[in-house]
Formats: structure tokens, C-alpha cells, sequence
């Protein structure tokens, strides 16, 4: 971890400890490649899932006890098959950039027309997305929402999904500290 990292984690980690309960970093590991590991600091009352589909990883803090107020935590450990590879990184002549699975992700997004207020940025490793959802089909559900994209190996993109009804300016900055303690 560079200093840069370091830094931006440590502030993230005194943001979030201004505003949300006891803190705890989460490591999160892709099965068969000890080398992947995904580390995130939330709430330690999130009780964390993992949940295998195929050759994918879904990991998520989505139960019956969680509540209004609670903010929604998933990542995706997505496994590229050879010929997405071959298509989406090789062709391109790229070996990792967290561009490739941002645009994957964003060209299969079906809440892509209901989005609002949308805003991005990146950093060498991880690319970020923030966005609202105000309606979905008239009713009104308020909702933010923040993820984070980023590649391990020529193979394997990540989604990270923050997202909060009934958000509020506090609930913001939360989610944003929460995606700033990202570290691979």
C-alpha cells in the first residue's frame, strides 16, 4: 500500500468513525487465488454473506434484519470466461485498468435510464460511480447510490454496490468514506 493509500484510508477511517457505529475492516477473498483479497471498512454490525454462482463470488450484507436505516453492501467477484477475456482485456492489449470492468458493468446496467445526478471519478485502481434513483415506476424510493469498480489478474472484474433509501446528506458522506477505505 503506498503512502497516498495509507493516508486517504486513515482519514476515511476517522470520517467514518465521527459518524457511524463501531467500526471493522472486512477482508473479502476470491476462492483459489489467495492473492485476492478486497478490504473494506464498514458498521461492524454488517453481517457479511458470500454466496457462490458458477465461477462468480456475490458477497453482501443484504438479510431480513437489515432496516431502513441500514446502508445495502454488496461485491461482485465476477470471473471473465476465456473468450470475455480474450474480447474485453486481451484484444484491448490492456493488463488490468479498473476502466474495463466499469464500462462491462455500465453497458449491462438496468437502472441506467431511471439514474440521476450521476458522478464519477477514479484513481489508479479503482473507478467510482454515484448516482441517485428518485423513482421506479412512479413510486418514489429516494435512493443512493455509490459503487466502485476494479480488476484483478487479466480475468476477474469487481463490482462494489453502496446503496441507502431514504438518504440523507450524513448517509452521503458515510457511503463515501465507506468506498474510500477500499484497498485491494
Amino acid at each position: 500500500m503506498n503512502i497516498r493509500n495509507l493516508i486517504l484510508s486513515a482519514i476515511a477511517i476517522l470520517c467514518l468513525s465521527a459518524t457511524l457505529p463501531t467500526l471493522k475492516t472486512i477482508t473479502l477473498k476470491f476462492p483459489k487465488r489467495k492473492h485476492i483479497q478486497l478490504k473494506i471498512t464498514g458498521p461492524e454490525g454488517w453481517s457479511i454473506k458470500a454466496e457462490k454462482k458458477g465461477e462468480d463470488v456475490y458477497y453482501s450484507n443484504l438479510s431480513d434484519k437489515l432496516t431502513e436505516s441500514d446502508i445495502m453492501f454488496s461485491v461482485l467477484f465476477f470471473k471473465l470466461n476465456a473468450y470475455e477475456q480474450k474480447t474485453m482485456v486481451d484484444d484491448l492489449g490492456l493488463e488490468s485498468s479498473p476502466m474495463l470492468p466499469a464500462a462491462y458493468f455500465l453497458s449491462n446496467n438496468p437502472t441506467a435510464s431511471i439514474e440521476t445526478s450521476k458522478k464519477s471519478w477514479d484513481d489508479s485502481t479503482f473507478f467510482y460511480r454515484d448516482y441517485n434513483i428518485e423513482q421506479v415506476e412512479g413510486l418514489s424510493v429516494h435512493q443512493k447510490n455509490m459503487k466502485a469498480y476494479c480488476m484483478y489478474d487479466k480475468d476477474l472484474f469487481v463490482q462494489i454496490h453502496l446503496s441507502k433509501l431514504k438518504y440523507t446528506d450524513s448517509d452521503s458522506a458515510d457511503m463515501r468514506s465507506i468506498l474510500n477505505s477500499l484497498a485491494k
